[in-house]
């Protein structure tokens, strides 16, 4: 289970975090703008975070500031 509090303060370090939730029962969703780290900064949060429930991820983009991401279990 994918504890919010403890990711939104993660990725708050690094940007604004705009959407971060169970998208669909299978599906979890993270979407931030102003994204100051890089996308390994990303990777290792949701490496922790997110991966152990959701394992599959389906699309990870850093375009202008803005992290549009989706895992699936």
């Amino acid at each position: 289970m994918v504890n919010r509090e403890e990711l939104v303060t993660k990725l708050e370090v690094y940007g604004t975090v705009l959407f971060c939730d169970i998208n669909t029962e299978m599906s979890y969703v993270v979407v931030m703008e102003n994204w100051t780290g890089t996308i390994d900064n990303f990777v290792d949060i949701v490496s922790v975070e997110v991966i152990p429930t959701y394992p599959q991820t389906i699309t990870l983009t850093l375009v202008d500031g803005v992290i549009k991401s989706e895992f699936k279990k």
